[in-house]
């Protein structure tokens, strides 16, 4: 097991990725863990929990096979904002 930090209670979405219909959700458990049951296809999956910055993964190929997929969230205050990256003062 690594040493990295897991985040529990993120709240996953799973969406088709043809047509971003959204299919299932789900909150990762105490070890950061998530799981959807899906047929084959293409899907996007998102992250969401307050304080930290939304991460999409998107055109996520599922095939016949268990699929494992890290997912990283940074909390809001590390993502720097692009509206406020080009309104610099000179």
């Amino acid at each position: 097991m690594d040493d990295e930090e897991t985040v529990a209670g993120v709240e996953i979405m799973l969406t088709d990725a043809s047509n971003n219909v959204v299919l299932d959700s789900v909150d990762t458990n105490r070890k950061g863990v998530f799981r959807f049951s899906v047929k084959p296809g293409i899907f996007n999956i998102g992250a969401f929990k307050n304080e930290y910055a939304v991460v999409w993964s998107r055109g996520v190929a599922v095939k016949d096979t268990d699929i494992s997929i890290r997912i990283e969230i940074m909390p809001k205050a590390f993502v720097e904002d692009p509206l406020s990256a080009s309104d610099d003062c000179e």
